[in-house]
């Protein structure tokens, strides 16, 4: 990734590209608060933030840690656990063909994770944004639904809960 990937947003954005983010084409947006505009905060001055946005989200394990710490892998339990049971294994749920084992440890959850969407918002200067990225899971284990997550300029990260 780099700032020649990065085209003019349009009224609504500052920027947009589309990058590779574990693996996948991801649409990356972003935008400007707080009378910032491509004038006053040119790409190259934020080209290092989103750099280090992007690679905080590639981090699966962090990114699961932060879920199970917010409730979000119990949560995915509960949905697993209306899903179609495997005969015999009061544990054992098939979604979308797969054999899920409960509990999900955070290292299977983490495996499962797949970025769907990426926004970065600079908010009155370069060093002041956060990162909200959609996560959905693959099983599926929210039924069609991402997971949002807002990921601060000092890396901590929050789940925002479940979207769609």
């Amino acid at each position: 990734m780099n700032a020649n990937d990065f085209k003019d947003g349009g009224e609504y954005e500052a920027y947009r590209a589309v990058c590779e983010i574990q693996g996948r084409d991801v649409i990356v947006h972003v935008y400007y608060e707080g009378g910032l505009s491509r004038e006053n905060c040119p790409l190259e001055t934020i080209m290092p933030k989103i750099e280090e946005s992007v690679k905080m989200i590639s981090d699966r394990g962090k990114l699961a840690k932060a879920l199970k710490r917010d409730g979000i892998i119990d949560r995915a339990e509960e949905w697993v656990y209306e899903s179609e049971p495997v005969d015999d294994d009061e544990d054992c749920f098939i979604i979308d063909g797969v054999e899920v084992r409960l509990p999900i440890s955070v290292e299977t959850f983490a495996e499962s994770l797949r970025v769907n969407g990426l926004g970065i918002t600079f908010d009155g200067s370069a060093d002041n944004f956060f990162a909200e990225v959609f996560l959905y899971c693959s099983p599926d284990y929210f039924a069609g639904h991402s997971i949002e997550v807002r990921i601060n300029s000092d890396g901590s990260m929050e789940c925002l809960g479940l979207a769609g």
